[in-house]
């Protein structure tokens, strides 16, 4: 059986949070506009630890993201892989009759790290176009799908997890705790334990970030002769770049 740690930027954030360490300066991006990477010596950590996997005759690399590891993972030929709780569903789906599907939270990069994880999927917002009518019904949308009920079912339906706490108190989501997916109380208990400090950085170049980190995860996996610092190196330097553009035409 192979295993695969899945080259995917949300992942090695996570990773970071985990370290209680920020990313980004100027509070992660959250006191005001990022200007530059100061993550570095948490990415080190995390792509030195990346390699030991790498090398390990276990590991098969399945390129960037993680749609190719959650088609070998439905197999059942695949150990493990780094993935949201997003993906209980379809991962749930494939398994059914064949085997079971556990979670464990993301590992530690280090002994003794006390972070935590931060949220992720999409969000919504509202843009101001003009119309006050319009701007209410969208209110009224957003009021409706972030609701405790409809929270809850979103959840049950899709392993995301609720926004809301009162989603989780429901009694019909306490019972698909208990007996439809246990498991999914492991990503609940690792957002409660996760610090403030863990809320995950802001930028506004996070797409080309995102591709900048996974292509050089990918020719670190791919090539030997590629260490660690390296990568860093030449992510600190291409994001900088990305960063100070941005700043200067937004």
């Amino acid at each position: 059986m192979t295993n695969s740690f899945t080259n995917y930027s949300w992942v090695f954030e996570q990773l970071v949070s985990i370290q209680d360490k920020d990313l980004l300066d100027n509070g992660n991006g959250r006191r005001g506009r990022a200007s530059r990477i100061t993550g570095g010596d948490a990415l080190l950590n995390i792509f030195t630890k990346l390699q030991t996997i790498y090398n390990d005759p276990s590991h098969q690399t399945f390129g960037r993201g993680g749609n190719a590891e959650a088609q070998q993972f439905a197999t059942g030929t695949l150990g493990y892989y780094a993935q949201s709780c997003a993906s209980y569903a379809d991962l749930s789906a494939a398994a059914a009759g064949k085997f079971t599907v556990g979670y464990a939270p993301l590992p530690r990069v280090n002994r003794g790290d006390t972070g935590g994880t931060s949220v992720g999927g999409g969000s919504l917002w509202i843009m101001d176009n003009g119309s006050a009518q319009k701007a209410e019904a969208a209110w009224e949308f957003i009021k409706y799908v972030t609701g405790a009920e409809k929270q809850a079912q979103w959840s049950m339906e899709t392993g995301y997890l609720p926004i809301r706490r009162s989603a989780v108190n429901l009694p019909v989501y306490q019972n698909f705790l208990a007996n439809t997916n246990p498991e999914l109380i492991v990503a609940i208990e690792s957002l409660r334990n996760s610090k403030p400090s863990c809320a995950g950085s802001v930028m506004g170049v996070f797409p080309k970030a995102r591709v900048i980190i996974e292509t050089e995860v990918e020719i670190m996996a791919n090539d030997p002769s590629v260490n660690p610092r390296q990568v860093v190196d030449r992510i600190v330097s291409q994001i900088n770049e990305e960063l100070a553009l941005y700043n200067r035409t937004n």
